[in-house]
């Protein structure tokens, strides 16, 4: 079902990636024991608090995170509502999660990388692109998750070369 999933979204453009929800819960501990342990500015805690893993489902067993190219023919909205669709059709559950990490969550699953100034880039797509996440109770067993300080195009082509 992944995959067939993954084909539909590049016949229509977009990239995405599934995350088991053991990776986001990681993440979320990740960023909590941050947030207890730095000395943030009073920017940095309003910053981080636009990030909650509240509203996730319990049936979920993972994440998708999406790219979906800015142009005017696109619209986010609609591909949230034509995927919770075709998974519905599929016999699977599907809500779509608007608080989550997605910049971060990109990077870690590999379907963006940080460029400078904090944006997410991804193949193919540049950095014109919006990020959707939607949590599903499809089984996922891909563990592909890359380390947060290697999450830089300079730092994979540095590790690969």
């Amino acid at each position: 079902m992944i995959a067939e999933i993954k084909a539909l979204a590049e016949q229509q453009g977009d990239k995405l990636e599934f995350i088991p929800i053991g990776h986001v819960m990681a993440l979320q501990k990740d960023l909590e024991r941050f947030k207890s342990e730095t000395r943030l500015s009073e920017k940095q805690i309003w910053a981080l608090g636009f990030s909650s893993f509240e509203g996730i489902p319990k049936y979920t067993q993972s994440i998708i995170i999406a790219a979906i190219p800015n142009n005017p023919n696109k619209s986010l909205e609609g591909f949230r509502v034509q995927m919770i669709d075709l998974l519905k059709k599929s016999g699977y559950k599907a809500k779509s999660i608007t608080s989550l990490p997605l910049k971060r969550m990109a990077a870690q699953s590999g379907l963006g990388f940080y460029g400078r100034n904090n944006i997410i880039y991804v193949d193919g797509m540049g950095s014109r692109l919006s990020l959707a996440a939607l949590a599903t109770n499809i089984p996922c067993d891909i563990n592909a998750w890359i380390d947060a300080l290697l999450c830089h195009r300079g730092a994979l082509i540095a590790i690969f070369a």
